[in-house]
């Protein structure tokens, strides 16, 4: 991260918070693939190839926003904390669904 143009210190606080929430946004998602995958018995794999995907692209989509300066970038850092907003909602939503 320093040697691909950080300007100060400050954005490189803000995008260590950034990568670690999307790193937790991700695997987050993939344990709620495993717990829809366990619910529901026949759609098993689809559910994990899902999620798994769906993981990935959430990784990759990160990576190209961040990677360019200017209004990409706020929106790449705002994007983990917007997800994990949703998915929590989402996971609370199938707790109460018991």
């Amino acid at each position: 991260m320093v040697s691909s143009g950080a300007e100060s210190l400050g954005f490189l606080l803000i995008r260590g918070l950034a990568v670690g929430v999307m790193h937790i946004v991700s695997v987050f998602a993939m344990m709620l693939g495993l717990v829809i995958a366990r619910r529901f018995k026949a759609v098993r794999l689809a559910s994990m190839i899902g999620a798994l995907s769906l993981s990935m692209l959430f990784h990759g989509m990160y990576n190209l926003l961040v990677s360019e300066p200017g209004i990409t970038s706020a929106i790449g850092y705002a994007m983990p904390l917007a997800t994990a907003v949703i998915l929590l909602s989402v996971y609370r939503h199938l707790q109460t669904a018991e």
